[in-house]
């Protein structure tokens, strides 16, 4: 290996997500082929902040053999790559987004809000109308937006739905300009972030994988879903379940997305027959005997029948509130225990967590067009999320898992 001068040069627009083929690193890490042959690339990637992170991220998950090989950089390079080498080595716990800084990568939620910890109505107002002029400075005249502080609380009242008609059933998301009703195209950064680049070309790399969404509460969710689905693998296959949303079955076909009025704890599929599984928000669905409590039997079968019809390496994806009893207790730590603990005894190890909070779109016109499939976040050919100037709400308390089918 001969070692250099290196100076970093910017990385080339990746064109969002036309070119699907997966990058030649990625596919040594995916055979583990070994650190000396990761090394090698890293080195030829130079350049290239995506594939440094991937080749570093690598060496860090090889435990001391990935860290002597790190310390080896760091004190033979004399240019960028040891630098990187000798900030990680520094870092005592290296987490996704400190490793994007380290090598380079610019930040991909540059527009990012979140209310204050024990927020107050007038902290609701505040943020929203703020959104309002962002929204309003991005889109212009194409959107609508409260002008104050009155004009929000109506519209706050009138999309909120109030447990009469919900904004996704009755079709009035369609009229929202700022984000209140919970859609899955909403929560799309959640997702991303949650699969994070490898998994993603994880399932970029495969023909045809199947993804499952259980629950859709109207069709944008499972609309914008299979855009999503599409957005990951242009051959991918989207599943939709409902147990009572037959309204979904009139887009059944589009974008070949296959839906099926159904039970998720009792799903119409074969075992090992999907390569992901999701839920949005799914969870306060499993209230028990007209109480705030979840049935933890219940939790526990739906996680069963997940890892039942998932395959080998397959993952079980999912953005939560707090539910149950810890609803509007301004936390969701008891949530997080149980979740992990329901997972670990049905079959799944912990891939990735957001722990107490999710990311969610704040203006409407910038998640995914569920009708023509368009918009929301680009992906890169190295399976990183890219999200422009949107803008972004931090969600606490909230939650996100991963949970891989062991």
């Amino acid at each position: 290996m001969v070692f250099g001068e290196h100076k970093q040069s910017p990385n080339p627009d990746m064109g969002g997500t036309e070119n699907q083929d997966v990058p030649g690193i990625y596919k040594l890490i995916e055979q583990d082929i070994g650190v000396s042959e990761i090394v090698g690339e890293i080195f030829k990637n130079y350049h290239n902040p995506e594939a440094l992170y991937l080749g570093f991220n690598y060496l860090l998950q090889k435990g001391s053999d990935g860290e002597a090989t790190i310390r080896f950089i760091a004190q033979n390079d004399k240019g960028s790559l040891g630098e990187i080498a000798t900030k990680i080595l520094e870092s005592k716990s290296v987490a996704p987004g400190e490793l994007e800084q380290i090598v380079g990568m610019p930040d991909r939620m540059k527009n990012m809000m979140a209310l204050p910890e024990n927020y107050s109505h007038e902290d609701v107002v505040n943020f929203y109308l703020e959104a309002a002029r962002y929204c309003k400075e991005k889109y212009g005249d194409e959107v609508d937006v409260p002008k104050d502080s009155s004009e929000l609380n109506f519209y706050l009242d009138t999309f909120s739905g109030h447990g009469i008609v919900a904004p996704q059933l009755s079709g009035e998301v369609e009229q929202e300009s700022l984000v209140v009703s919970n859609t899955f195209g909403t929560a799309e950064l959640t997702y991303l972030e949650l699969n994070g680049p490898e998994e993603i070309l994880r399932l970029r790399d495969i023909e045809k994988p199947d993804l499952l969404l259980l629950g859709s509460m109207g069709s944008y969710s499972a609309r914008e879903f299979s855009a999503y689905c599409k957005k990951i693998n242009s051959t991918a296959k989207p599943h939709v379940i409902d147990r009572y949303c037959d309204m979904v079955g009139d887009f059944a076909g589009e974008r070949d997305m296959e839906f099926k009025i159904a039970d998720a704890l009792d799903l119409p599929h074969e075992d090992g027959s999907m390569d992901q599984v999701y839920t949005n928000y799914l969870l306060h669905s499993f209230i028990h005997d007209n109480r705030k409590e979840i049935n933890r039997e219940i939790l526990s079968k739906l996680f069963a029948e997940i890892n039942r019809v998932l395959k080998e390496k397959g993952s079980f994806v999912l953005a939560e509130h707090p539910y149950g009893l810890n609803i509007g207790s301004g936390g969701s730590k008891e949530n997080i225990k149980e979740l992990i603990a329901v997972a670990l005894q049905n079959g799944f190890d912990i891939s990735n967590s957001t722990e107490g909070f999710a990311y969610s779109y704040v203006i409407r016109q910038d998640v995914i067009d569920f009708k023509t499939g368009q918009g929301g976040a680009q992906i890169d050919e190295y399976g990183f999320a890219k999200y422009g100037d949107s803008l972004i709400e931090k969600l606490s308390p909230s939650m996100g898992f991963r949970f891989q089918k062991k």
